[in-house]
């Protein structure tokens, strides 16, 4: 096995590294933009950062929705309560960044960029916390996991009958 075929395994498996991996495509995405509208096209400090901070927050809910915690919504109604959820989560996020920036740059003098990546830290692990535990959080499959035990000795349990949960349903073997 080849060290990328391992790597992929790795990526694959754990759901931290994925968001790791994604949350420095998001950084990325901050950082360049706010360097690019400032020095390039010398633009406000904090309005670039709040340009900035939109652009990776849309970038952020799609990546994390497809690569990172593999998020499947069943309804339309799901899907808009999954991202009012996701983006309640970063305007909170986006207030310890705005502030965090301006502070840094305006209060102590820092360069913006510099003091952007110092907030991004702060940002990155609340953000992580959010999306874990709050927006992308699997409760309905452990919850459809604790109902199906049934489904893992391969009989058919009544609500698996109705709903493909990932766990038992996959093992499921029809009789007769």
């Amino acid at each position: 096995m080849t060290l990328w075929n391992k790597l992929k395994g790795i990526y694959d498996r754990f759901t931290d590294v994925r968001y790791v991996v994604i949350g420095a495509c998001t950084t990325a995405v901050s950082v360049g933009l706010v360097a690019l509208l400032t020095k390039v096209f010398h633009w406000d400090d904090n309005l670039s950062n709040v340009i900035s901070i939109i652009a990776a927050v849309i970038f952020a809910y799609v990546a994390n929705k497809l690569f990172v915690f593999r998020s499947h919504s069943e309804s339309f109604g799901a899907l808009a309560a999954e991202a009012l959820k996701f983006f309640a989560g970063r305007a909170v996020t986006m207030l310890i960044e705005v502030f965090g920036v301006v502070f840094f740059d305006s209060v102590l003098g820092q360069d913006v960029v510099v003091a952007k990546v110092e907030t991004q830290i702060v940002v990155l692990v609340g953000n992580y916390l959010i999306s874990r535990f709050i927006v992308f959080r699997r409760i309905v499959i452990l919850l459809r996991r604790v109902l199906c035990r049934s489904c893992f000795g391969g009989s058919r349990c009544c609500f698996c009958r109705f709903f493909r949960c990932g766990f038992g349903c996959v093992r499921f073997r029809r009789r007769g």
